[in-house]
């Protein structure tokens, strides 16, 4: 009876090792595909991020100019921002200089 017994325990701590052999290697298998998707979400991330710096930029070089154009009354100046969609109020003299103020959008119809 002790080697039914033996026998039993035998293929029972068999079974629990292969068990844990095959959860080992799945685990290692999604920590890659995770490992993979991160690296995905990573640059992704970091394309958006130099996305709103280039905005930020964009932003302040075109506040920039809109002052430029305010305090020199620079026709060129005014009609290029005009073009993009910035609209200038008229600079009386001896006032400070305006932002810039983005053109109304049109309004989405529900």
């Amino acid at each position: 009876m002790d080697r039914d017994r033996l026998g039993w325990l035998g293929w029972t701590a068999t079974g629990v090792g292969v068990i844990t052999l095959v959860l080992v290697v799945v685990n290692i298998v999604l920590a890659t595909g995770n490992g993979a998707l991160q690296r995905e979400v990573n640059a992704r991330q970091q394309q958006i991020n130099e996305g709103i710096r280039v905005n930020n930029a964009s932003n302040q070089m075109v506040q920039l100019l809109a002052a430029v154009a305010a305090r020199t009354n620079d026709a060129e100046i005014r009609a290029l921002l005009e073009r993009h969609g910035m609209v200038l109020a008229p600079n009386p003299q001896g006032a400070q200089p305006p932002q810039a103020a983005p053109a109304p959008a049109e309004e989405a119809k529900p």
